[in-house]
């Protein structure tokens, strides 16, 4: 019998901007320390390049992901990023949020129609917050429903680009790497991290930092926009959706 194919995601900065959710809760969390949103959200840009610098370097604890990242996040912002006020500006956050306005490239109408003829999942690292809050964010938008399974960082003890991450995805789906592509925004860490796992690969590069187009030998696919994924796949697979 012929594998399903299948198609793993990314989530933030390839289906949902994380830039509008870092945006909300700059908000809440200056309400909490009485500070300016526009001052405290340049502070969370600058804990989060910390932390993905950080990641870049293998300096995150894969045990403790979440624990681990926010120490390097509140030691690059002075401590101004305290655990418990950014929990509380999360949860507001959470529930404040225009879903819908986090939902990047008409990822609704990607998603329906992949969902009708492969199977789709989830690999995720995190940041500030927990999988659950991605996985709940995902519930509001509406996109989770197409989602049969999804992977977390903080809940599998491992980060991308490790190959240990895709292995957890392949323990959940069976998927075969011969069949299976991975989409995302990261060079490093969805890109190379799937190639380097044997997958075919997909990078959205909104900023055109590299050379758009497909890359026969590495079966990679380097695009703009999540609308530009079909005809990537149409090459891989040999077929249209």
């Amino acid at each position: 019998m012929k594998a399903v194919r299948h198609i793993s995601f990314d989530v933030w900065m390839t289906l949902l901007d994380t830039r509008v959710f870092y945006r909300e809760i700059a908000r809440h969390l200056a309400e909490i320390k009485g500070e300016n949103p526009e001052t405290v959200y340049n502070i969370i840009q600058r804990g989060y390049i910390a932390v993905k610098e950080a990641r870049r370097r293998g300096k995150i604890d894969p045990q403790n992901v979440l624990e681990s990242s926010f120490k390097i996040a509140q030691k690059a912002t002075d401590g101004f990023l305290a655990f418990d006020e950014v929990a509380e500006a999360v949860s507001r956050a959470v529930n404040t949020i225009d879903p819908q306005s986090l939902v990047l490239d008409e990822a609704h109408v990607l998603l329906e129609n992949l969902s009708k003829k492969y199977s789709l999942s989830v690999a995720s690292n995190v940041v500030f917050w927990p999988g659950y809050i991605t996985r709940t964010i995902l519930a509001k938008t509406g996109l989770s429903k197409y989602f049969g399974v999804q992977v977390y960082a903080d809940e599998v003890c491992c980060l991308k680009p490790e190959p240990c991450m895709f292995e957890k995805l392949y323990e959940k789906t069976g998927a075969e790497v011969e069949e299976w592509v991975h989409v995302g925004d990261s060079f490093r860490e969805d890109f190379l991290g799937a190639l380097a796992y044997g997958l075919s690969a997909i990078l959205i590069d909104r900023n055109r930092v590299y050379a758009r187009g497909y890359f026969k030998g590495f079966k990679a696919c380097i695009i703009g926009s999540l609308k530009e994924v079909p005809a990537c796949l149409k090459i891989f697979f040999g077929e249209k959706i």
